[in-house]
């Protein structure tokens, strides 16, 4: 409400009170009047009515809702004007205040908002690149691995196949003993003939290699 519409409120408020209170002085004149004529009544003289519909009396009315209306507003515009309009503005004060702390709270919100949405993106974007970085990790570990397996593996197979070959060439060498002296044995039976069984290494050696060249 506007201090022009608090104005107009109270004037229509004293104007209505001063005409009541000017109807009131003029009920007990009239009533005062009745009581001190009453033997004009009492000869059955018709009644004057109201006092305020006497037209001799609007001067006397006119007068006495003038004063009472300005000592009214006179009163109100020094004491009760003030006080409202002072309580208005302390109203007003304080709901612009309320809305400048709303509209300072609701900024705070938003910038609490946007630190959050900021740290939980860098939150995310950090856990990614640990994560990268881990899987990373992880594979250059297994890489390295599984070349330290394929080394240990590659040098199992090349011992394992030198040990087969060294097995095999001491089979064959006890094997060519055995032939050496199960030919010298069969060549001294049937033919007669003493022979060494070096001798007849060296023949199975020759027949050995001849076999391998071609």
């Amino acid at each position: 409400m506007s201090r022009h519409r608090v104005y107009l409120h109270l004037m229509t408020t004293l104007f209505s009170a001063a005409l009541f209170f000017d109807s009131a002085t003029a009920w007990a004149s009239g009533g005062h009047n009745a009581g001190g004529h009453g033997d004009t009544a009492a000869h059955g003289d018709a009644s004057p009515g109201l006092a305020q519909f006497d037209p001799s009396s609007f001067p006397s009315q006119i007068f006495w809702i003038l004063l009472t209306f300005l000592v009214m507003l006179t009163f109100f515009s020094l004491k009760t004007l003030p006080d409202i309009s002072g309580v208005l503005e302390n109203r007003k004060q304080q709901i612009q205040g309320d809305m400048k702390t709303a509209e300072k709270l609701t900024q705070e919100a938003d910038t609490v908002q946007k630190a959050y949405e900021e740290a939980l993106t860098q939150a995310r974007a950090d856990a990614s690149q640990v994560l990268q970085t881990l899987n990373d990790e992880i594979k250059a570990e297994s890489a390295h691995e599984q070349e330290l397996f394929r080394k240990r593996y590659e040098k199992k197979v090349a011992t394992t196949e030198k040990n087969v070959e060294k097995a095999v060439q001491d089979a064959m060498s006890d094997m060519t003993d055995i032939a050496a002296e199960l030919c010298t044995f069969a060549v001294e039976k049937i033919s007669g003939i003493k022979t060494t069984t070096e001798a007849a290494r060296a023949v199975i050696d020759s027949m050995n290699n001849t076999r391998k060249a071609a």
